[in-house]
C-alpha cells in the first residue's frame, strides 16, 4: 500500500500515481477522488499525462501546491493532477528571467545523456559526411542502438523511443536496409527492441520542417526520446537558402523549440561541401552557412581516411568534455565499427608536413618559382604576353604575383626567357611578350628589318620627287 503524507492537514481531493525518478518527464495517471489514503496503485485510471521536469516539481512541492508520498502525487488545490501539471508547465513557459540564485537552485543538474559524451535530452546533433559515404547506414545503427539501449561506437546509449524520418529512400530500399542492419546487429524480426523504433518515410511527401510539429500529431500515442531526420537539406522549407546564416539560424531555433516541447533529442544528417575536406576545420566541413555547425549542441563529421573504406570522425560538443577523434571502418556485415589501428589525422589529401597549403606556398623562394617556370616552359609554348605568363605560373606554383614577376626577371637575366615588344602589325608595340631565350634549344632570333632607315629614305620615290620639284622651283625663281 502506498503511504501518503499530509501537509498542514490539507484535504487531498485528488491523487495520482507516478513512475520514474523525476529526473525526466514521467507518466502520471489520475487516480480519482480519495477522501482517505486507503487505496493502492491498482486504482489507477488509464489516461496518462506528462509531468514537468524535476526542478518544477521541487518548486511546486516547496510552495505546497503538490505533495508526495512514495510514488503518489497529491494535488492540494482541489484540482486534478493533470490540471496542476498543466498550470506548472504554463508558469514555466511564461517565466523567462531568473535570478542567479533561483536559476542555480532550480536547475542544479545537467539534462540526462542520451549518447554518453555526445548528446543529451533536448539537444540537437549534426552528423555530417560526403554523399554516398554510408552515413545513413551509420544512423540506422545508431537508431537500433538507442532502441535497444546498447553501445554505439563504444558509447553507451540510453534506451529510447526513436522516430526515424527518412526523406531520401523509397520504402522498399529503407525496409531492406533496416532489415540488413538489424540482422547484422543480431536483432530478430520479433524482437521487442523494434517496438521502440518508428519509421516515417517521407520521400515524395511533404518534408518541410515547419510542418514537423503538425506531423508529430500523427504519433499522439507515442512520445519519442530521439528524432532523427535524414537528410536535413531535403527538409528545409523551399524559401530557405542553405547558404544564409540568418535563415539557417532560424531553422535551428525552430528545431530547438521542437526539442523543448517534445523533450526529445534531434539528430540531423547533413552533407559536406564540395571539394577536399582534409585541410578544413571540423566546423567548416558541412555544406552551406556556417550557422549549421555553430547552432547545434554536437557536430560530428566523417572525413575520408587515406586508407580505403575508413573514415575519421571528429566531434565538437557543447555540454560534454572534448571528444578525441577516432576512426571507423566497415566490417564484413557492412556495419561501421571502431578502427583503433588507424590514425584519425591521416586524412585523404591532407598536407603531411602539418602546415597549411597557404603556408607552404609562402615559403617558396624566387629560385623555386623560376625553376618551376623553367620546367613548364615547353608546356606553356612561348611566346606569351607577360600578363598571361604571370597568370599561368601563379596557378601552377601558387606563388604571389610579385614573386612570379621576380622569377621571370631572373630567367631573362639567365637568357632562359627573352623579353620583346609585341607585334607592331597588330598594334601591340606597348605589350611585353616573353619568348624562349638564347639559352633555350627552342630559341628563335627576332626577324631582322628588310631595309635600314637611310636605304628607305634613298629609295623613297615620294621624297625624291619632292626634292626635284623644290630644286626646279628655286632655279626658276633665280633665273
Amino acid at each position: 500500500m502506498d503511504q501518503i503524507f499530509f501537509a498542514e492537514q490539507k484535504a487531498v481531493p485528488h491523487v495520482a500515481h507516478i513512475s520514474g525518478d523525476l529526473r525526466r518527464p514521467i507518466a502520471v495517471r489520475a487516480m480519482g477522488d480519495a477522501a482517505e489514503p486507503n487505496f493502492t496503485a491498482s486504482d489507477v485510471h488509464e489516461e496518462q499525462q506528462m509531468l514537468p521536469d524535476q526542478s518544477m516539481l521541487r518548486d511546486a512541492l516547496d510552495r505546497g501546491e503538490i505533495g508526495r508520498g512514495g510514488d503518489v502525487l497529491l494535488g492540494f488545490d482541489e484540482l486534478p493532477p493533470d490540471e496542476i501539471i498543466a498550470n506548472l508547465l504554463k508558469k514555466n513557459e511564461e517565466q523567462r528571467y531568473f535570478g542567479a540564485r533561483e536559476l542555480m537552485r532550480r536547475f542544479p543538474d545537467m539534462k540526462e545523456p542520451i549518447i554518453d559524451g555526445l548528446l543529451r535530452r533536448e539537444e540537437v546533433m549534426n552528423l555530417v559526411a560526403a554523399p554516398k559515404t554510408g552515413k545513413s547506414w551509420l544512423v540506422m545503427q545508431l537508431a537500433f542502438s538507442l532502441a535497444a539501449g546498447c553501445e554505439w561506437q563504444g558509447r553507451g546509449c540510453a534506451k529510447s523511443r526513436v522516430l526515424l524520418i527518412d526523406n531520401e529512400l523509397h520504402k522498399e530500399t529503407l525496409g531492406c536496409r533496416l532489415a540488413k542492419v538489424a540482422r547484422a546487429m543480431g536483432i530478430s524480426p520479433d524482437d521487442e527492441i523494434l517496438d521502440n523504433l518508428t519509421v516515417f518515410p517521407q520521400r515524395g511527401g511533404k518534408k518541410d520542417l515547419r510542418e514537423l510539429k503538425e506531423k508529430m500529431t500523427e504519433f499522439k500515442e507515442r512520445e519519442f526520446d530521439v528524432i532523427v531526420i535524414d537528410a536535413l537539406y531535403k527538409a528545409l522549407p523551399p524559401d530557405v537558402d542553405e547558404n544564409s546564416n540568418g535563415q539557417i539560424t532560424a531553422i535551428y531555433n525552430l528545431l530547438d523549440g521542437y526539442a523543448q516541447t517534445s523533450k526529445a533529442a534531434f539528430v540531423l544528417v547533413h552533407h559536406t561541401s564540395k571539394g577536399g575536406q582534409a585541410n578544413k576545420s571540423v566546423t567548416d566541413v558541412g555544406s552551406g552557412a556556417g550557422a549549421q555547425s555553430r547552432s547545434p549542441d554536437a557536430h560530428l563529421t566523417l572525413r575520408p581516411h587515406e586508407e580505403d573504406g575508413v573514415v575519421s570522425v571528429y566531434c565538437c560538443v557543447r555540454s560534454f568534455p572534448p571528444v578525441a577523434p577516432f576512426c571507423l571502418r566497415k566490417d564484413e556485415n557492412n556495419l561501421w565499427v571502431l578502427a583503433p589501428e588507424f590514425a584519425p589525422d591521416d586524412l585523404e589529401g591532407k598536407v603531411k608536413s602539418g602546415q597549411s597549403e597557404l603556408a607552404k606556398k609562402r615559403k617558396l623562394t624566387m629560385e623555386d618559382v623560376a625553376e618551376t617556370i623553367h620546367e613548364y616552359l615547353d608546356e606553356l609554348k612561348p611566346p606569351l604576353p607577360k600578363t598571361r605568363l604571370v597568370e599561368k605560373m601563379r596557378e601552377i606554383s601558387g606563388a604571389s604575383k610579385s614573386k612570379v614577376e621576380s622569377a621571370i626577371s631572373l630567367l631573362v637575366d639567365n637568357e632562359i626567357l627573352e623579353e620583346r615588344s609585341g607585334d607592331p602589325a597588330k598594334r601591340q608595340q606597348a605589350m611585353k611578350c616573353y619568348h624562349f631565350g638564347k639559352a633555350s634549344p627552342h630559341y628563335v632570333p627576332p626577324k631582322s628589318l628588310k631595309a635600314t632607315e637611310p636605304e628607305k629614305r634613298k629609295a623613297s620615290p615620294e621624297k625624291k620627287t619632292c626634292k626635284t620639284r623644290r630644286k626646279k622651283t628655286e632655279d626658276a625663281q633665280a633665273f
